[in-house]
């Protein structure tokens, strides 16, 4: 099963208020991805260890107290491994033995990564300004030679406004030192595991932020895509 607390529509529109503790989301879940009252960071689930990278770059384990607004768990299972050279924009075609379009799945990559390339934005304050804004002075991180794991997921195209259609990856590294939201990649002779088609249950934040929202629906689609390769 995967686990979602609050929607990409959501956080594009700036409901960034914590209002489900990292505690609760645990119960769902060993492994996952999401970010932190204020959009303060990235998250990143593995071994039910909840990571922030901020927006500085600095790495640190949260206490179970800390809220979010949106994050997506699972008991990571893996049901295929394959070990090859992957980057970010031929992860897909390579395991597209396994991956159904049709399907989410929880992914993992570990290894040294030759390079990757994370982002995290800065915390905020209210009123909440949209996802886009905040963006534009996101701290951008390129590292080199780094060991650790990626985790994420893949979910389907339909999925997209409630969650993010395609991948979707946080990156924490060994030492603690390196991670972020992940938009490139390049690593050698590194072990990809992918969990088997997940089941998926979606939780809304009973919240007057969330229930304000006005999405604008026709224009949706292109901003996410924005917001997830926005590098510069």
């Amino acid at each position: 099963m995967l686990f979602q607390y609050g929607t990409m529509a959501g956080i594009m529109e700036g409901t960034f208020s914590g209002s489900i503790t990292l505690e609760e989301l645990l119960k769902h879940g060993n492994f996952g991805i999401g970010t932190f009252d204020g959009l303060d960071g990235e998250m990143i689930i593995v071994d039910g260890k909840v990571y922030k990278t901020d927006y500085y770059g600095n790495s640190t384990i949260q206490p179970t107290s800390t809220t979010t607004p949106f994050a997506s768990t699972t008991t990571f299972k893996a049901e295929y491994k394959k070990v090859d050279n992957y980057t970010f924009n031929n992860l897909i075609s390579k395991v597209n033995d396994y991956l159904n379009p049709n399907y989410f799945y929880a992914i993992k990559i570990t290894g040294t990564f030759k390079k990757i390339h994370t982002r995290s934005p800065e915390k905020q304050e209210k009123p909440y300004p949209p996802l886009l804004k905040v963006l534009e002075s996101q701290n951008i991180f390129k590292y080199k030679d780094s060991t650790g794991v990626v985790a994420g997921f893949y979910s389907p195209d339909c999925a997209h406004g409630i969650g993010v259609g395609g991948l979707h990856l946080h990156y924490i590294s060994d030492n603690l030192k390196n991670g972020g939201h992940v938009f490139d990649f390049e690593i050698e002779n590194a072990q990809i595991e992918i969990s088997k088609p997940l089941d998926y249950f979606l939780k809304f934040p009973q919240t007057n932020e969330y229930r304000n929202l006005n999405i604008d629906t026709e224009t949706l689609g292109e901003q996410i895509h924005k917001a997830e390769v926005n590098i510069e």
